[in-house]
This record gives C-alpha cells, structure tokens and sequence, in this order.
C-alpha cells in the first residue's frame, strides 16, 4: 500500500511539474534561415542583397545562377534563449577523392522587447583539391524584423563571410 501511495505522489509530483512546461507548447516564433554558397560557375563574388520581401521560393528564385541554397531552417514554435543547432553535409566523391561541404552552426535566439535577435558560430566546409577547409565564423547577434510568412516575408542578410562566400539570411514568423 506504501509504494503505490508513493508511486502516486511521484505521478503526481511529475504531472504538476510538468504542467507551466506544457503550458507553453504551441507559443513561441518561427525563426526561417536560408544559407546560400556562390555556384561554382560564377564568377567574381556573388551579389547578395541585404534585405528581400518574398518567400523562400521566391529568394531562391532571385538567387539562381549566382548562389546555390546550402541549408534551409523553419523552426518550430521558438522562445527567447533557445539554441538552433542545425548541420548539413555533403560528401562527395571529386577528382581528387572525397570532397566535404556544409556547414555546422550553433545560433542563439532572443526577444528584447519587440527585437528579435539571431547570432552564433558557425564551421564552413568547403572542399578543394587539399581537402576540406574549416572556416570557423562568428555572427554577431543582428536584430531580424517579425513579418507574416510567404510573398510578404522580410528576409535579412545576417552575415556573409568573404572568404567562402557564404551568406546567411533570416526572418521571424510571430
């Protein structure tokens, strides 16, 4: 009779801690990210604009011939502090054996107010004729305007780095 009067203040215990947790599932943000890595036929740097009004369609759209998408992120339901740890991969098999590209990222999110700020860290592999090269990248934190999804989405380019031509963009669904 003890342990189950135990095992019922435990459940107990368990459910109503569990519950403010709960409480907030389905809240929150999505926060979209959209990497792009110039397309090897390109020559020059790749011009990437610093602000754009449409979907992720339409970006990448805007994007074709100069710049290839890389990783695309739709977050669910976010809040203030979490991390997005997002990674992608591509190893292939090239002339000189086995190339790796893709990228590895730890971004924060946070709400101050009503700005909404994405930053972190982020691996950039790019594979040439040695190997892959690691290009370790801060983004420092930049503030991303809210907007409503789809044609009507403000994208931000959040970071580009010059030495790999990488370029980051964001926007935050309310």
């Amino acid at each position: 009779m003890n342990l189950l009067k135990t095992l019922f203040v435990i459940m107990l215990g368990m459910g109503v801690m569990s519950t403010p947790a709960l409480a907030g599932l389905g809240k929150g943000h999505h926060v979209n990210i959209i990497s792009f890595q110039k397309d090897d036929e390109v020559k020059g740097v790749a011009s990437y604009p610093a602000t754009f009004t449409g979907s992720f369609s339409q970006l990448m759209a805007v994007m074709e011939g100069k710049a290839d998408p890389l990783l695309l992120v739709h977050t669910p339901h976010i809040h203030s502090g979490d991390i997005i740890n997002v990674q992608v991969d591509v190893l292939g098999e090239g002339d000189a054996g086995l190339e790796d590209d893709g990228l590895n990222c730890s971004l924060s999110y946070n709400v101050d107010g009503p700005s909404f700020t994405i930053g972190g860290m982020c691996t950039i592999l790019v594979a040439t004729a040695k190997g892959a090269e690691k290009h370790r990248v801060i983004i420092p934190g930049v503030k991303v305007p809210s907007s409503p999804n789809g044609n009507h989405a403000k994208w931000v380019l959040i970071f580009f780095d010059k030495k790999t031509e990488v370029a980051f963009y964001a926007n935050i669904e309310e």
